[in-house]
């Protein structure tokens, strides 16, 4: 692999329609969150990090659950299984065997459970991985900006 920017083409919608995302391929941020949705979404970040271990791990299984019902189809490459989830509001590049990704919607709460945060954008990688029948395993590094990380790809 080397480093490309996912997200843009043509995906099809559910009916097998072709359409272009507003935001695919796009480098204009994304909207902010409705007005209250801030409010929520700070709310859930809290009462996840508040949990702990725990918080962390179903903040990895909600993503995984996302992850896996937003895909193209079978993929061949990352960048394939990935394009999906920049409707989403991830924000991903490949960079050899690894991956600098992460939650647009969330960039306005980076101090705000950056574990969570780390550990939910993870989830929606490997979700849509595992989904599209690319066996790698997804794992967390290190804090890129405010509201982006690094997540290593493992082959599995």
């Amino acid at each position: 692999m080397s480093s490309s920017d996912v997200g843009g083409g043509s995906p099809k919608d559910q009916r097998g329609e072709r359409h272009r995302s507003r935001r695919a391929g796009s480098r204009e941020p994304t909207p902010p969150l409705p007005r209250g949705y801030e409010l929520l979404a700070s709310l859930f970040l809290s009462a996840l990090d508040d949990m702990g271990p725990e918080g962390t791990a179903a903040a990895r299984r909600a993503g995984e659950e996302i992850g896996r019902e937003h895909l193209i189809d079978r993929a061949e490459t990352v960048e394939q299984a990935l394009l999906r989830l920049h409707e989403l509001g991830v924000s991903c590049r490949v960079i050899d065997d690894a991956l600098v990704a992460g939650f647009e919607p969330l960039q306005e709460f980076p101090s705000e459970a950056p574990e969570i945060v780390r550990c939910l954008v993870a989830g929606l990688l490997q979700g849509a991985l595992q989904g599209a029948g690319l066996r790698y395993r997804v794992e967390p590094e290190e804090r890129v900006t405010s509201w982006s990380f690094r997540y290593r790809l493992e082959v599995s």
